[in-house]
């Protein structure tokens, strides 16, 4: 199964979901020690806390990408300088940009966290999850029987229960496995799908 979420590209999830990556081993280098329960929390709050959530030019969140590319001007008889605009509402970030770039939306922060949570925890615990939230199409990262939400602001405390029925698995994936198929669903009002959500766990979301 490939996918197109790289401007045209076309990729298997699995792909994405990168444990060695450099920046992902930075990251957990400086995460504290401890229990499993407790390094899951660490990584999680990480990604909630540092990475924002992409905005267009009105400040509203986002997954709109725009490629654009330049060429330099030439000589007249060669023709003049052109402009290439190409714009996506789905674009899928590796691990590493998305720890770059300091943003990204639903899928690139779950890819991040699996990633990290892929080094201490086997391939059948912790996956990627895709599906739906409320009435919107999202992603979120799910250990055993638990929701970890990445548009959080920061992880809730561990007494807290993460598991919600009101969202509902159609597909998931790590580096090793692919459950389901992975469609892609339109993309609706992130704005309300970031407020139902903050109200759905009690705590503030990325807006």
């Amino acid at each position: 199964m490939n996918l197109d979420v790289r401007f045209g590209s076309k990729h298997d999830p699995k792909e994405f979901v990168r444990p060695d990556e450099l920046e992902v081993q930075k990251i957990l280098a400086r995460l504290p020690e401890g229990a499993e329960e407790l390094r899951v929390r660490y990584c999680w709050d990480w990604v909630c806390r540092n990475v924002g959530y992409p905005l267009d030019a009105q400040g509203h969140p986002t997954d709109r990408h725009v490629l654009e590319a330049f060429v330099v001007a030439r000589p007249v008889f060669l023709g003049t300088r052109y402009r290439v605009t190409k714009v996506t509402e789905e674009f899928w970030q590796y691990p590493h940009e998305t720890a770059a770039w300091g943003w990204g939306d639903c899928e690139d922060t779950s890819i991040l966290l699996c990633s990290l949570l892929r080094n201490f925890i086997p391939p059948e615990r912790v996956s990627v999850v895709g599906g739906d939230a409320g009435r919107w199409n999202h992603a979120w990262v799910q250990v055993d029987d638990k929701i970890l939400e990445t548009t959080l602001t920061s992880a809730p405390p561990p007494s807290e229960h993460y598991r919600h029925n009101q969202y509902r698995p159609r597909w998931a994936f790590n580096d090793k496995i692919v459950c389901g198929d992975v469609v892609l669903g339109p993309r609706g009002d992130e704005r309300a799908k970031l407020r139902w959500i903050a109200a759905c766990w009690q705590r503030p979301t990325k807006l």
